[in-house]
């Protein structure tokens, strides 16, 4: 028996043993990973999960269930949210996060990984890529840094 819970032209279905996004007129599976791991949050690739399928729903629709993925796998950092998940609040994966920052990938991934201390020009990127304020991006990085600390 699943829960489906609709945000727009996307839906979230949940069952006991799998999780699906519907996006668009697509029902993609969503890797069931142990929510809230540190280590996890950067194994799970948005661009693998939505990429495909991008040109057919649309970016919007992407950006839409990329923010559910969000809630979905991480919903203890809702309210305190780590780098990596208001990166996926807002709507981004990390390859496109990169781009809109002007660096690389990688780059991102060690700062979601709380493995690289950025630097305040690096902050004032974040914040505007992801469209937050910078007090907002340093307390997502703070969170990151005590959830790895303690990994």
């Amino acid at each position: 028996m699943g829960f489906a819970a609709p945000h727009g032209d996307v839906q979230t279905i949940l069952s006991s043993q799998k999780q699906w996004i519907y996006v668009g007129h697509r029902l993609i599976e969503v890797p069931a990973v142990d929510i809230a791991q540190p280590a996890i949050q950067t194994e799970f690739s948005v661009d693998d999960v939505f990429g495909p399928i991008e040109a057919e729903a649309g970016a919007e629709a992407v950006a839409e269930a990329t923010r559910s993925i969000a809630n979905l796998l991480y919903p203890e950092h809702v309210e305190s949210p780590t780098l990596a998940v208001l990166r996926l609040q807002a709507g981004m994966s990390q390859r496109k996060l990169a781009e809109a920052m002007g660096v690389k990938q990688p780059q991102i991934a060690r700062l979601e990984s709380g493995k690289d201390n950025p630097t305040f020009t690096t902050l004032q990127k974040l914040a505007e890529a992801l469209g937050a304020p910078i007090p907002i991006v340093a307390g997502a990085l703070e969170t990151t840094l005590k959830v790895a600390k303690n990994a």
